[in-house]
């Protein structure tokens, strides 16, 4: 069982969940059609058609375990070769699953921000927009849909 039909078991009526719904709304309202995906988005093929050649939009759900470094290898991999110029991708990263960096004085050190900053500093892409939810408590479902999520245009490098 998905981690998001699991988590919204818990519910009787038929419901959404936040970040789904805001990811489906901005394809809606941008008119996305087709987009290249990676990671755990399999959810979102009933709301886009996912194609394997280049787009200008994409979209990544990072919820497994990784490290820092070899993810930014990996969007900029994704971003280079799967999206084009000036094209937007949606990320989302499961903050939790992360291994720990060693201290990095360049970042801050509210874990949220320091995302932000390792983003802005590794990823090859301008940062139109950074939502995160702080101090959640483990009340909302990050693991369905990661709650730091960015949207990110690809520049020419």
């Amino acid at each position: 069982m998905h981690w998001r039909d699991q988590q919204l078991e818990a519910f009787e009526n038929t419901c959404m969940i936040k970040q789904d719904a805001d990811l489906v709304s901005y394809v809606k309202q941008h008119h996305i059609k087709e987009c290249v995906a990676l990671g755990d988005t399999e959810y979102f093929s009933q709301y886009i058609k996912f194609t394997d050649s280049k787009s200008n939009f994409g979209i990544f759900l990072q919820n497994t375990p990784f490290h820092w470094q070899s993810f930014a290898d990996t969007i900029n991999q994704f971003l280079e070769e799967k999206i084009f110029l000036k094209g937007i991708l949606y990320l989302a990263v499961n903050k939790y699953l992360a291994e720990p960096i060693v201290h990095n004085p360049l970042l801050s050190e509210d874990y949220d921000q320091a995302i932000y900053q390792f983003v802005q500093q590794n990823i090859k892409a301008s940062i139109k927009s950074y939502d995160f939810s702080c101090n959640d408590q483990g009340l909302e479902f990050n693991f369905a849909h990661p709650l730091s999520r960015f949207y990110l245009q690809r520049y020419d490098y």
